[in-house]
């Protein structure tokens, strides 16, 4: 159209009187709005006149003294970007007095959907945008959950207590072989495509165990017998579902230079080691410690089952709740973003991970959108149920987050603040009691 409308901000100048407009809304959907706005001539002299008078003040034509340029030459030399500004200025800033003036919360800037302009007979335009929808909801007394009870085995603390052990692991170097089956090896790695059919790959100084069950087991299969100071050549084909995507059916010709070899080795699981972890004086105190651990980490798995089938059952009896597509854009972009970080973390770049993050984002699509249901089906329950989060609890939530985190109270208060996570932590505790609450009524 050759127009648009800026994402919201604070107007450049103030928009007109609201009741110059004529305002009306139309309800496409529960979460869509079409907004149609008429502005009166009156309204298009002043904005022409305040577009005008900025043009003539900073123009530059030869002949002519900065700011003293007829009005008639400004107006033929940048007539059509003159109308396009006022245009412009007068869509987002009628939009924005329109939509304050009824009360509606955009879930994003508007998108100008049609408009007429006529500097005599006046400027009209449409515009849609989603809102968060009204939900009258129901079913949610009376539920009937199933508790899962989890329990916590001899075997499961055995496993816990290994997994300690494991990240107390020493490395130490071998000498006067070659690789073995669970030596761990850092090596330089490169690889190149058959035919050209991917980027080239490189990872110095690269550290892995040989024989894992890792991304890349054909690889290091070529790897035993070789030494440190050692280089190897050699081809790998990948099956076409391997689960690295950039991998899957392609043929990687690796070049990998051995630097050092080492092996894993745990320490012993007696007393001593339970002091070194902080577990109390002796080896059955840590089991122990180990076991309450993880009795309270079964206990949240199983609240969280619980919570599971309650939205599980509140999405059911409740179908027709429409979830704004800009809300389940957001939803798909965080767990985008999650990943990235997860990625970062472990030191992966994302441009050479083979994931293919448009499918991702279409994988997630329809979970995103249950979600923001069950979301909007939780806040509709807050809402007729009368339900809030008190200072108090704000408060307790925070003080537990920053011991969590071993941060003072007011530091982590000011950072959330800024962040705008405070509010976020507020919907997800005031979510928290909505289900406490049907869980206090439901069916066990």
């Amino acid at each position: 159209m050759g127009v648009r409308i800026p994402p919201f901000a604070p107007a450049a100048a103030h928009p007109p009187r609201q009741r110059a407009m004529k305002i009306s809304v139309t309800d496409l959907s529960p979460s869509r709005r079409s907004l149609s706005v008429e502005v009166p001539p009156a309204a298009i002299d002043a904005e022409y006149e305040k577009a005008y008078k900025s043009y003539a003040s900073r123009v530059r034509i030869p002949g002519f003294r900065q700011g003293k340029v007829p009005r008639h030459i400004v107006v033929q030399r940048f007539g059509k970007e003159i109308e396009q500004d006022v245009v412009e200025t007068l869509i987002r800033n009628c939009s924005i007095s329109a939509i304050k003036e009824k009360g509606l919360a955009p879930l994003h800037s508007p998108v100008l959907k049609d408009y007429k302009f006529d500097k005599g007979t006046g400027l009209s335009f449409v515009a849609e945008f989603e809102v968060r929808p009204q939900v009258d909801v129901t079913g949610y007394r009376d539920i009937k959950v199933e508790p899962k009870k989890i329990e916590v085995t001899d075997a499961d603390v055995t496993r816990a207590v290994e997994k300690l052990r494991e990240n107390r692991a020493r490395f130490e170097g071998v000498e006067g072989r070659g690789i073995e089956q669970g030596d761990f090896i850092l090596a330089d790695v490169k690889g190149v495509f058959d035919e050209g059919r991917g980027e080239p790959l490189s990872q110095p100084e690269a550290f892995f165990e040989v024989g894992s069950a890792g991304p890349h087991p054909e690889l290091t299969d070529e790897l035993r017998g070789m030494t440190a100071g050692q280089e190897r050549q050699f081809g790998v084909s990948y099956p076409k579902d391997h689960p690295t995507g950039a991998l899957a059916g392609n043929r990687v010709v690796f070049t990998v230079r051995v630097k050092e070899i080492k092996t894993k080795r745990l320490p012993d699981l007696n007393d001593e080691f339970a002091r070194e972890v902080g577990a109390g004086s002796s080896l059955d105190e840590l089991r122990g410690k180990v076991r309450e651990e993880l009795a309270d980490a079964a206990a949240a798995r199983e609240r969280s089952e619980t919570r599971r089938q309650v939205i599980e059952q509140l999405l059911a009896a409740n179908p027709d709740v429409e979830a704004p597509e800009a809300m389940v854009d957001d939803q798909v972009e965080g767990y985008v973003e999650d990943m990235l970080r997860a990625m970062a973390a472990e030191g992966i770049d994302p441009e050479t991970s083979g994931v293919d993050f448009g499918r991702v984002r279409a994988e997630q699509r329809e979970p995103a959108r249950r979600s923001v249901k069950a979301v909007l089906l939780l806040d509709a329950v807050a809402d007729k149920e009368s339900l809030e989060v008190t200072g108090e609890e704000l408060n307790q939530a925070l003080d537990r987050e920053a011991r969590s985190r071993r941060q003072s109270v007011e530091a982590l208060r000011a950072r959330w603040e800024k962040e705008g996570r405070l509010e976020a932590l507020k919907r997800h505790l005031l979510r928290e009691k909505v289900l406490d609450l049907i869980l206090g009524t439901a069916n066990i």
